[in-house]
């Protein structure tokens, strides 16, 4: 019997190439949003490693109150902020319930209520450095309460609105108005808070909240400080603005009367006293004569009938001491702002003592 050739075996046929499934729009975004998070959490984590953030995190902008955050004052209520550019004059600013800058008074107190622009806000200095704390400090023993509602890029025509809300809800017995020379420019401008608001989004509020930013934003803003000082001076020159703070047209100065006498009808008709003064630039002080400011606001205040109080000679007489963050900065320093304070103390407790406007 002959042996049978075995049959080779058959190999199967090839498996027929696997189709890949198409990623649908949804597994994309899916995907895409994955891989944004992770570079996010990486480059967080590599930032982190290097030492970031270094306290170069925050901006001002982040302060300022929507409609719907909104209480008596501009900012948001309550809320904490780190506000470090430039590096050098680093700070931070803490919001009361009202939304204006510094603790709240102790209920029952009559109040001072302190307007103004970022001279009386104390940009660069601390908050119990601003003059309005120094000015309480003074005034506690006399039972009365200090409030800051400066705010910085602002102006009359933009303060009015918070006045007008704190005199129907705080009723101050005096609001202290100090003047700054930038004032009669900023009133050219859209409103401050349109302005402050444009650069807040959903978006940018939702990046500020999260770590990334943080270290992010330092960063940017360390390199920004290392190339400003390596391209040239450091510090960057003050802006002129910075330097003198005198007006240069008749139309703007009218237009302040104008404001003026707005706001002093709104005061006397709530029975709140009203008290201006000028912040005294670094270059006025310098020169031996008196500058625009010094004439011009006075004689303003005369014809309104409105109190008086000259910061101008004062500051002459302590010029060499540090009262202002220069070279850095032309605002008060802490030693400028307690002069501030140290000059007001004395009218606003007359002010203060006396029969409320009406009576």
């Amino acid at each position: 019997m002959s042996e049978q050739t075995p049959q080779p075996e058959l190999e199967p046929p090839p498996a027929p190439p696997k189709r890949r499934r198409k990623l649908t729009r949804r597994r994309k975004l899916v995907f895409g949003l994955f891989l944004a998070c992770t570079l996010l959490l990486g480059s967080e984590g590599v930032l982190r490693l290097l030492g970031y953030p270094k306290g170069l995190m925050r901006s001002a902008k982040r302060l300022w109150a929507t409609d719907t955050e909104q209480a008596t004052g501009w900012f948001r209520p309550s809320v904490e902020v780190r506000i470090s550019w430039p590096p050098e004059l680093a700070y931070t600013v803490k919001t009361n319930a009202l939304g204006l800058r510094g603790p709240a008074p102790a209920g029952g107190l009559p109040l001072v209520l302190c307007l103004g622009d970022s001279t009386t806000f104390g940009s660069y200095v601390a908050d119990d450095e601003a003059y309005p704390f120094a000015l309480g400090e003074r005034l506690a023993s006399e039972r009365l309460g200090v409030l800051n509602a400066g705010c910085p890029h602002t102006t009359l025509s933009d303060q009015y609105e918070v006045l007008e809300r704190s005199l129907e809800t705080l009723k101050p017995r005096v609001v202290v108005l100090l003047f700054c020379g930038n004032d009669l420019y900023e009133l050219e401008k859209s409103p401050a808070k349109a302005r402050a608001l444009k650069r807040r989004n959903p978006i940018s509020d939702l990046a500020s909240s999260l770590a990334i930013s943080d270290a992010a934003i330092s960063l940017t803003l360390s390199a920004r400080h290392s190339y400003l000082r390596a391209k040239g001076p450091w510090p960057v020159p003050l802006r002129p603005d910075q330097g003198r703070t005198a007006g240069d047209s008749d139309e703007r100065w009218e237009r302040y009367e104008r404001e003026l006498a707005r706001t002093l009808k709104l005061t006397r008709s709530k029975g709140a006293k009203l008290i201006l003064c000028a912040f005294p630039g670094y270059l006025e002080i310098a020169e031996a004569e008196p500058c625009e400011i010094e004439t011009r606001l006075p004689a303003m205040a005369a014809r309104a009938g409105v109190s008086y109080v000259d910061l101008y000679a004062p500051f002459r007489a302590a010029k060499e001491q540090k009262l202002y963050l220069l070279p850095h900065d032309a605002h008060a320093s802490a030693i400028g702002n307690r002069l501030v304070a140290k000059t007001l103390a004395k009218a606003v407790l007359e002010a203060a003592r006396s029969k409320p406007e009406g009576e």
